[in-house]
């Protein structure tokens, strides 16, 4: 059966001695929707776009078309239209908008449809996708005691495209991609170093103590993992302190 098959059909019985006994019959031919949802990327901003778009397209009658948000009910809505086609068919488009935060990304909602042709609804999931800048850096060992490699963690999405390495006033640190690698036992490494790590959207850096002399050192458990150009004044201080110390 299809659209074409849609009208009023007449039944004709023929009775002796009555005659002729007419009875209209309405056929209405419902078609399921197709549905799907599409969505791109944004940059983290304050004002609202449309984050992604759910589509029940050439359906008879309208499906109906609704986004299952959970703990985001509060920071998003929603936005419906409707075509109707010549076909007699509709296409109903709800979208989801709101700001392209940090803290929407990687967040999962689901679109559902319901149409009287389908047995079960379609549940179809989507997944935000938020681009934001570097904003905060951990720098943290492989081991705790016994640490001969550091990691330079950052928290971005898309993922930094770059990490560089430095040791202040000294020489270039073996490193490769986020990770620095100071073998324990070599205490002519002690310093301070560097992690700036970048993306298309900005830099930031992270600042590493490193003490390999077995002595207890504020100045490496307050830096293990912190990114702030007030930790390398610090440590600095720490150093010339400690050289003080000794006159």
């Amino acid at each position: 059966m299809s659209l074409l098959d849609d009208g009023i059909y007449t039944c004709i019985f023929n009775t002796f001695p009555s005659g002729q006994i007419l009875t209209n019959i309405r056929v209405t031919v419902h078609v399921p929707p197709a549905g799907k949802v599409t969505g791109s990327t944004h940059v983290s901003d304050h004002y609202d776009v449309t984050l992604a778009s759910c589509v029940a397209s050439n359906a008879r009658p309208a499906a109906e078309v609704l986004w299952r948000l959970g703990a985001l009910n509060d920071s998003l809505r929603t936005e419906t239209s409707s075509t109707q086609h010549s076909d007699g068919t509709v296409t109903v488009v709800t979208n989801i908008l709101g700001a392209p935060s940090k803290h929407l990304n990687q967040k999962k909602i689901q679109c559902v449809v319901k149409h009287s042709t389908l047995t079960k609804q379609l549940e179809l999931d989507y997944v935000i996708n938020v681009h934001y800048p570097p904003e905060v850096v951990k720098i943290i060992p492989d081991d705790p005691t016994e640490a001969e490699e550091y990691h330079c963690l950052v928290d971005c999405n898309p993922t930094p495209s770059s990490y560089i390495w430095i040791r202040v006033n000294g020489s270039t640190p073996h490193s490769e991609g986020n990770k620095l690698f100071i073998p324990k036992s070599s205490s002519d490494l002690n310093g301070v170093y560097i992690c700036t790590a970048s993306t298309e959207y900005g830099s930031v850096s992270g600042v590493l103590y490193v003490d390999n002399t077995g002595s207890t050192d504020v100045c490496r458990d307050l830096f293990i993992s912190s990114c702030a150009i007030l930790g390398l004044l610090w440590c600095l201080f720490c150093t010339v302190s400690r050289v003080l110390t000794f006159y």
